[in-house]
């Protein structure tokens, strides 16, 4: 995979799990980077980056001076930021996802920019029975905040394209890996008290991929002409079923194989009763189960990679066992 921007590359939500590695990678690649976060104070792996020569800056996306700082004077934008979760307010995905990223659009076209990589989730198609599917679909009802405001923002992203501002979105699978608290360190820091495992039989399996070969894929997105207009699915090759996940897990740290399992038929009900309770105690971080999680593991959602082969030259290189094993062992180190 190629790498050719023609310019100083922003990179939003750099604070992030997936847009931290991702300017890592760039700027290992000699792109000249700009990172863009929103905390008070960038984390250590930004102000390593900006040691090194990354230009950080923060710039708030819900306003459009910040938007406009971020975007000035380069000429390539690749928008991580965004609320990825299962838990939230409707407004909330609104404001962070669809209403940021048409800011951010039109900032980047004040400014002149080349191209704009929207970060895309497979979420946007539903869960139903995916076996192999493609960017053509199928698709199946939403019915969450999260995936609706995905969808949108890539329509508002893909709307923009044209000659001289090349637009695409690339559908990442479900991502995982070193650093990723929000979800593979969740599902460790469970099976260290015992209580991770599956749902039903567990059967059902589910397209991943994992962080670096995301990160990849992004920049080959890069200088691309043929991406422009276009949707690409990201997902590692290699599909793994959630029984298989939850076992991987506690191998992964080193612990006796003893995945909890939650019938089907009490999962949803659950999902709705600890969400019900999360809801009433304005609990931010959410419940331990939820009905989009039910859903998702209950049924098949795997997808195919063959548009990402063709191009973007997308090869991911890193088998699922592997990338835990890398995953857990950043865990046990505290990274």
């Amino acid at each position: 995979m190629t790498c050719r921007p023609r310019g100083k590359v922003l990179v939003t939500g750099a604070s992030g799990y997936i847009g931290g590695r991702l300017c890592s990678i760039l700027a290992s690649k000699g792109v000249r980077v700009r990172a863009a976060y929103r905390r008070p104070e960038p984390p250590e792996g930004l102000r390593a980056l900006g040691r090194s020569g990354a230009e950080l800056v923060r710039a708030d996306l819900d306003t459009d001076e910040g938007a406009a700082r971020a975007a000035d004077g380069v000429s390539s934008v690749i928008h991580a930021a965004a609320l990825a979760s299962d838990w939230g307010e409707a407004e909330a995905f609104e404001r962070a996802n669809v209403a940021a990223t048409r800011r951010m659009l039109d900032a980047a076209e004040a400014a002149g920019c080349d191209e704009f990589v929207f970060v895309g989730s497979m979420a946007v198609h539903g869960f139903g029975r995916h076996e192999g599917s493609t960017e053509e679909g199928p698709y199946y009802p939403l019915g969450h905040p999260y995936p609706e405001s995905k969808l949108a923002a890539e329509r508002l992203a893909l709307g923009r394209d044209r000659p001289g501002f090349r637009a695409s979105s690339l559908r990442l699978g479900y991502v995982y890996g070193p650093g990723d608290t929000t979800s593979t360190y969740r599902m460790f820091a469970a099976a260290e008290r015992g209580a991770f495992g599956y749902l039903g039989s567990g059967l059902a399996r589910t397209s991943v991929v994992y962080v670096d070969d995301a990160c990849e894929a992004l920049a080959s997105a890069l200088g691309n002409e043929s991406v422009a207009g276009q949707a690409v699915g990201v997902v590692s090759s290699e599909t793994v079923s959630w029984r298989e996940l939850a076992a991987g897990v506690y191998e992964a740290l080193g612990l006796p194989v003893r995945p909890r399992r939650l019938p089907l038929a009490l999962a949803m009900p659950a999902a709705y009763v600890m969400s019900a309770a999360a809801a009433l105690a304005g609990s931010r971080a959410g419940p331990p189960l939820t009905p989009y999680r039910v859903r998702r593991a209950s049924v098949q959602y795997v997808f195919s990679n063959d548009k990402a082969a063709r191009l973007l030259g997308f090869s991911p290189a890193t088998a699922f066992k592997d990338g835990l094993a890398a995953a857990a062992a950043a865990y046990r180190s505290g990274r």
